[in-house]
């Protein structure tokens, strides 16, 4: 770890390299130790003056101790305003005026269990859905009747023998008949298909749209809404920042950043808070202004 500090604040920032806080130089930050050549010097003071939502100034090198007495380098750095305000900002459109935006999931599963009536929807290890919010009815060892609560008029029929689904109208939840229109979700039945202990839902067309100024999330399918986000935290830090949380994950989030068009899982970090190791997910954005 590097340590930025200044006259009484002192923040980390993690580089990859573990070393000791010493004394700040004021009225400069600084960086200790520093890195071994100039390139990763050039990077670690960019990298610092990001943090503190500028750009580089000047920077030099001093000595300092560290807890064990040993004689280590120091950089001594400031950082100038960054332009417009903030780097992260937009400048073709302002973010203020953004009424919502879409995540749009590349790969996402509906998976079932028979055996134990678990249903969960998930994209890329991440739960979208613990599936409290659906209902599901077994007619037959290869006939499943499901949908999701709030659905009126309408259910989903899995026959996991045929690996079909249908969208079913004008029937009664858990009996045969209706009215059957197939839909274009394939079908992965794990043994027999004909009886089978799991069977997946696999999705092509899935995303989650959260409206910015009258805060809803839904994630939808087939143009059929898979979760109307009852289960789902959202916390905007600034106009174009948005974390993102389903309630049954532990210990990491997402965080949204509409202006870069970029998703990423935060670990290490505080849900609401800047902060934390973040990590690019495969995650198209879309922004409706």
């Amino acid at each position: 770890m590097f340590f930025f500090s200044r006259t009484f604040i002192s923040l980390v920032f993690t580089l990859g390299v573990l070393a000791t806080a010493v004394q700040a130089a004021p009225p400069q930050k600084e960086i200790c130790p520093a890195p071994d050549n100039q390139g990763a010097r050039n990077a670690a003071v960019a990298a610092a003056c990001q943090y503190f939502n500028g750009v580089p100034g000047s920077w030099g090198l001093h000595s300092a101790f560290n807890a064990n007495g040993q004689v280590i380098t120091c950089i001594h750095f400031s950082c100038n305003a960054a332009a417009q305000g903030n780097q992260e900002q937009n400048q073709n459109q302002p973010a203020a005026s953004l009424k919502r935006f879409k995540l749009m999931f590349p790969d996402s599963y509906l998976i079932y269990q028979p055996g134990n009536n678990i249903l969960q929807i998930s994209t890329q290890g991440n739960v979208l859905s613990s599936g409290r919010d659906w209902q599901v009815a077994k007619l037959k060892p290869y006939l499943f009747h499901i949908k999701q609560k709030a659905w009126k008029n309408f259910f989903w029929t899995i026959n996991t023998s045929r690996k079909e689904v249908y969208r079913v109208k004008g029937g009664q939840f858990g009996s045969m008949g209706g009215q059957k229109n197939k839909l274009g979700i394939r079908v992965d039945p794990v043994g027999s298909p004909g009886n089978p202990t799991r069977f997946k839902l696999l999705f092509n067309d899935t995303y989650l749209v959260y409206q910015v100024d009258r805060p809803n999330l839904q994630i939808t399918a087939q143009n059929n809404v898979l979760s109307y986000g009852n289960d789902w935290q959202v916390r905007k830090l600034k106009p174009y920042l948005f974390h993102l949380k389903q309630n049954t994950w532990k210990n990491f989030f997402w965080k949204v950043n509409t202006s870069r068009k970029k998703v990423s899982r935060v670990v290490g970090g505080q849900f609401g808070s800047l902060g934390g190791q973040s990590t690019k997910i495969n995650v198209r954005v879309n922004t409706v202004p």
